[in-house]
């Protein structure tokens, strides 16, 4: 034990010894001898001014936000070190600094040295903390650099935890819903609901996934073509969640057309111990309770060479819409629709040297949905609440993942370098009630079965497993003109279909009575691709950068069904992006985007009724051009960004769905624009206000035996299960700031969400069309309030919240329950007005 004890005290003196001399070269020789200001910073709030000084130098910036919200900086001068700068900025503000290393710098309260020897003064009359609201700086890694959003030339949304907490976010239906130009739905006929579509500025109705998502750096793959299932990462314990719209082939590879979704995690500290905890109580309108508990906790095992960071939370959600007999009427099952979620994560980091970091992380996820939301219409009173689902099976889904990574990176002398290796394993098991031999005579209505022995059901079993390798080399970030980025990825993912359909009936002409059918269909995907990004500042001001994507796909298909033959094939794509930068001032830049979107090669299983293969579908391909702006105005109390965009995609081939439809529509184009305001009016009130218009159509008609099944107009993303893209989306809040004491207190929030009405028209709404969908409809435009108000003090907060305050509930996603001409019709809705109370402890 003893000689334990030394040698860990002899590394320990070792590592100090090291980080002085490293701390005494970096004082002679540091980033201050290089960095100079190349423009004045005005007298602004400290906030904004470390967010200009951080665009000048590239240095990262580190502090806990609520240590400056209430200060002001007197500004610096043009020509000054890194150093000076700092100090200048920083001056008569209590604030202090230390560089960590080259290019991290430490903003931190300047330490008392000694108790102050004057009476102190009356709580009244002390300066009061946390008493004023600011626009934060916010550092991503969006290009795989660590920078302040407002210098990144790509068009972006940013949800940092204080921003997902004031907004009450647990996942990816909030994060959608408050997200303009993102769609996001789960599908009814579906088990449970456990099945779900994303798309991102109309780019929809594909053959595979259009948003990429993403787990700090591993993909989420799709379950069968766009499909995406429900098992994404909550948001505990997230440091934030990058959104970027358009096209990101350099930084993430294939299926991001649309854009792409990076859930990013708390990560290890080396030299601090944090944790939060947390939990929720809220009732629904006609429900059950729901109910949360959260913890995580990081920090050093061994200050600056072992950290750790582990999180575990648990939400059960109460349901809100009875399962019913279709014939009496009697409630079967009350609040059916419950869910649980579950979410549990554990990394640590070593750090050898300054110069290695090595993060291994293990995350699990689970989520389970007792019954479908969805609800039959003419069963249901939707104006007062009461909501009924007339299937004759309740419709479970149950959904785990697993991702275990392993990510080493390294400053190397010539170049900063990464490699990310993980292991992705999902399982899904979902019911759904397939019944389809009905009595159309019944006096009950078309499509309703006899009786309860005349039920279908479909299981389904589905199986993925995948292993990434990415490494990338990255080149220092001294602040020199030419800045360039490389690397290599590969991947091979293998899925599994098992579906199990009975039917005591039969199916006439498929399967005499009793039906019992069994299917296995298989996919196999590998990838291989390689890019290169250079950039080159050619002024101060202005920047040009280049970079090309290479992929090659390589997939099959097989089905034990008898006498389907396997499908087997490659596809390969070469991907170029162009983007121009001109950064005029440190707090206005305009920028350029040219790029080509990819969506590999992949397979689908086929209908098990109609003895058919499973499918596959070669690449797709899209171009992407988007101008953006991103500014900062009346001393750093106004943020503005903006974007523009014209897509146009092939869209094809596709396979086809339910042995009847030609695959996916053909060509198409999609117009827009977003934009995105902050503004502080005053020290006690924020506005944000986020608004995005898009315009997705198809641009060519294409026929079948001489029949028009699309036309040349006709609005993008509608179908049987997808509903139509909402063309307006605003989303707007209000908070203020009460003081209520010294350190205390209370912010009022009230949050819009406007979504409007897709006019089409729509080739599900054309009779002679094979998309033809029997009273299939648009949702309605819908609005929907949230109420907050959170008090904080110290480091607890207690927030009470009024969700669909005004219990708005619009008949969504309308769906025709059987596929044919019959108005027996099932739809969703928004949860019924919610009220809730949520408390958390940061620590």
């Amino acid at each position: 034990m003893c000689a334990n004890e030394s040698t860990l005290s002899f590394l320990r003196g070792l590592l100090l010894l090291c980080l002085i001399a490293r701390a005494m070269a970096a004082s002679a020789n540091g980033p201050d001898a290089e960095l100079k200001l190349s423009a004045d910073i005005g007298p602004r709030p400290v906030t904004a001014a470390l967010a200009a000084f951080g665009r000048q130098t590239g240095l990262q910036l580190i502090y806990v936000s609520t240590i400056a919200e209430s200060q002001q900086s007197k500004g610096s001068r043009a020509g000054v070190t890194a150093r000076e700068a700092l100090t200048q900025l920083l001056d008569g503000t209590g604030l202090t600094f230390e560089f960590l290393n080259a290019r991290t710098v430490r903003i931190f309260p300047r330490p008392v040295l000694a108790p102050p020897t004057v009476a102190r003064l009356p709580a009244s009359q002390q300066a009061p903390q946390h008493t004023t609201l600011a626009l934060e700086p916010v550092i991503v890694t969006a290009t795989r650099r660590a920078e302040a959003v407002n210098n990144v030339p790509v068009d972006m949304a940013v949800w940092t935890a204080d921003a997902m907490r004031a907004s009450g976010i647990k996942g990816m239906s909030e994060l959608a819903s408050l997200t303009p130009a993102m769609q996001f739905q789960t599908i009814g006929d579906l088990g449970g609901s456990g099945v779900s579509y994303l798309s991102m500025r109309g780019v929809a109705g594909r053959n595979a996934s259009t948003t990429g998502l993403y787990l700090d750096d591993t993909p989420i793959p799709p379950a069968a073509g766009d499909t995406v299932l429900s098992s994404f990462p909550f948001t505990f314990d997230l440091d934030r969640v990058e959104i970027l719209r358009g096209p990101q082939l350099q930084l993430f590879g294939e299926g991001n057309e649309g854009g792409a979704v990076r859930f990013i995690f708390n990560q290890p500290s080396l030299s601090t111990f944090t944790g939060l905890a947390s939990a929720e109580l809220a009732m629904t309108n006609g429900s059950s309770m729901t109910y949360e508990a959260g913890g995580a906790l990081g920090g050093p095992v061994i200050h600056d060479l072992l950290g750790f960071r582990i999180s575990a939370w648990a939400r059960t959600e109460g349901g809100y819409v009875d399962r019913v007999d279709p014939f009496t009427d009697a409630v079967v099952e009350s609040n059916a629709n419950r869910s649980q979620s579950t979410s549990l994560r554990g990394a640590m980091t070593l750090a050898p040297s300054d110069a290695v970091q090595i993060t291994p992380s293990l995350t699990y996820t689970s989520y389970k949905v007792h019954d479908t939301s969805y609800f039959f219409t003419n069963l249901s009173d939707v104006s007062s609440a009461r909501l009924r689902n007339g299937s004759l099976l309740r419709q479970p889904s149950d959904q785990t993942f697993y991702l275990g990574a392993l990510k080493l990176a390294a400053d190397l002398s010539v170049a900063h370098f990464s490699a990310v290796s993980s292991y992705f394993d999902r399982k899904i098991d979902l019911l759904l009630d397939g019944t389809n031999a009905f009595d159309w005579n019944n006096p009950l209505g078309p499509g309703y079965p006899l009786d309860y022995a005349d039920a279908a059901a479909t299981q389904w079993t589905i199986q993925q497993r995948m292993f990434m390798q990415e490494l990338r080399l990255t080149s220092p970030d001294h602040g020199t003109a030419l800045t360039w980025d490389a690397g290599a990825f590969y991947s091979t993912h293998n899925v599994r279909w098992a579906e199990h359909w009975t039917a005591a009936n039969g199916l006439p002409g498929i399967a005499p009575a009793p039906a019992d059918l069994k299917q296995v269909a298989a996919g196999t995907q590998t990838r291989l691709a390689a890019f290169a990004e250079v950039s080159l500042a050619i002024t101060k001001q202005l920047t040009v950068s280049g970079g090309l994507h290479s992929e090659r796909t390589h997939y099959a298909a097989t089905n034990e069904l008898p006498a389907i033959p396997p499908a087997t094939g490659a596809g390969s794509g070469l991907m170029p992006r162009l983007r121009v930068s001109y950064q005029t001032d440190e707090d206005e830049l305009f920028y350029l985007n040219v790029s080509k979107g990819y969506g590999s090669s992949g397979s689908a299983p086929g209908e098990i009724t109609c003895n058919e293969t499973a499918g596959v579908f070669g690449t797709d391909t899209l171009w992407s051009y988007e101008v953006g702006t991103k500014s900062i105005a009346l001393d750093g109390r106004l943020q503005l960004d903006t974007g523009v965009f014209h897509m146009v995609w092939h869209n094809g081939p596709g396979y086809a769905d339910l042995c009847t439809l030609p695959g996916s529509p053909g060509a198409a184009a999609s117009n827009g624009f977003d934009l995105a305001a902050q503004m502080l009016p005053s020290a006690h009130i924020k506005l944000s206000a986020n608004l995005a218009y898009t315009d997705a159509r198809y641009t060519e008609t294409l026929t079948q035996n001489g029949v028009a099944t699309v036309r040349r107009g006709d609005a993008v993303g509608a179908s049987n299960d997808f509903a139509a893209i909402a063309p307006w989306n605003i989303t707007a809040s209000i908070d203020y700031l009460v003081l209520v004491g010294r350190d205390v207190n209370c912010n009022l929030r009230v949050e819009d969400i406007f979504r409007s009405r897709n006019p089409g028209p729509f080739a599900v709404q054309n009779p002679d069309s094979a998309y033809y969908i029997p009273d299939w409809r648009a949702d309605p435009s819908t609005n929907l309030i949230n109420l907050r108000a959170s008090l904080r003090w110290e480091r607890y907060e207690a927030t009470l919240f009024v969700n669909n305050a005004l219990n708005a509930l619009p008949t969504l996603h309308t769906v025709n329950v059987i596929g044919q001409a019959t108005p027996l019709l099932f739809a969703t809705t928004f949860r019924p007005r919610t009220l809730g109370l949520a408390a958390s402890w940061h620590f």
